[in-house]
């Protein structure tokens, strides 16, 4: 298989994509054979009047595709998830025009063709069956028996023959994807890890007290320390209105930047985000040492109140109004992401 990309690397994905191919193309048969499609006259009809002019059905299913479209791929995070979607729809129109292409050189209809197929394989045997449970067994979970399994396995190898189908024609195929990235203007300004000139930029939106946000902290370490060399990370504020001490923790790590320690008030916050009362982070800032007349004049200016206000407005900007929310170079991630996430992104960014 020949694939071309331009805008990222999308190889992987079509890869990963052939399950939802095939399982797409496997119902589609059911799907057309039992869906009552309305006529199009039917579609045109007015389902309701205002003052004498119609609204048809079309006009109503619009409307309802408009909105749903909007709730799943809207703001905070949608992007990133409209990526994903439009990724896995291409991997199934490319599968269907494969088949088609194929299906029509042996003047079968996609249907015989693959159905015929899929008979060339013959029927698992037990011995597959038995070679698979093997191969997995610890991955089944204890007291796993063949006897109570071998149905279950079957049926999935038989469904995998069909996957490796689709996969003989992707091989055979010369695909370009150009499929791009939505990304954002957004400022890398705050407190920053990693190299200026790093190739790739996060700048990311946290909350002190959002539990997920610790979780994301976390992977943040794992990404730096996989790319030291390549990724920059920025941390911005977003304390939440429902979390009572995001603010003053925010407030509090800024005055630890002051003294050039903001990653490890950072980590403190982090570590104890059930005691994040003023007093608390006196006590963190006793604890690393840090100038206590310096700091305490700090928490009582205004001036943290502005950065926080900017970051606040900064993330509203963009979309982002739950935490954590980053950016990698631009391209929105919502959510506390697996480190798998952040690296497809960031070797995508690299190979631009």
């Amino acid at each position: 298989m020949k694939i071309s990309t331009r805008g990222g690397n999308h190889r992987s994905e079509i890869a990963r994509g052939i399950g939802t191919i095939s399982t797409a193309l496997a119902l589609l048969s059911l799907a057309c054979a039992n869906a009552i499609e309305p006529a199009a006259t039917e579609k045109e009809a007015a389902v309701a009047v205002v003052n004498g002019k119609g609204i048809s059905l079309s006009t109503v299913d619009e409307q309802i595709r408009n909105e749903l479209f909007e709730r799943e791929f809207g703001a905070n995070g949608g992007g990133a998830k409209l990526h994903q979607a439009r990724q896995d729809a291409i991997s199934t129109l490319v599968g269907e025009i494969l088949l088609e292409k194929a299906a029509a050189a042996a003047q079968e209809t996609p249907e015989q063709w693959l159905e015929a197929k899929i008979s060339a394989k013959g029927p698992v045997t037990d011995e597959e069956v038995e070679i698979f449970f093997e191969e997995n067994k610890e991955r089944m979970g204890p007291g796993a028996a063949l006897e109570s399994l071998s149905t279950r396995i079957r049926s999935y190898l038989e469904h995998n023959r069909r996957e490796t189908i689709y996969r003989d024609l992707l091989a055979e195929a010369t695909i370009e994807v150009t499929l791009p990235r939505d990304r954002v203007e957004i400022a890398a300004s705050g407190p920053s890890t990693g190299p200026e000139n790093a190739p790739v930029t996060i700048v990311e939106f946290s909350d002190f007290q959002c539990p997920y946000c610790s979780k994301a902290a976390d992977v943040m370490k794992e990404v730096i320390a996989r790319y030291p060399n390549e990724v920059r990370l920025v941390y911005r504020h977003l304390p939440l209105d429902f979390h009572a001490n995001a603010h003053g923790s925010a407030k509090a790590s800024i005055c630890a930047d002051e003294q050039d320690r903001f990653w490890d008030y950072h980590d403190l916050l982090f570590a104890n985000q059930r005691a994040l009362e003023r007093e608390k982070l006196m006590e963190y800032a006793v604890q690393l040492e840090l100038d206590m007349t310096r700091f305490e004049a700090c928490m009582t200016s205004a001036r943290n109140d502005s950065i926080v206000a900017e970051d606040l407005a900064a993330a509203g900007a963009v979309g982002a109004s739950g935490t954590p929310a980053f950016f990698v170079n631009g391209i929105m991630l919502s959510g506390a992401q697996p480190f798998d996430v952040f690296e497809t992104l960031i070797e995508e960014e690299l190979r631009r």
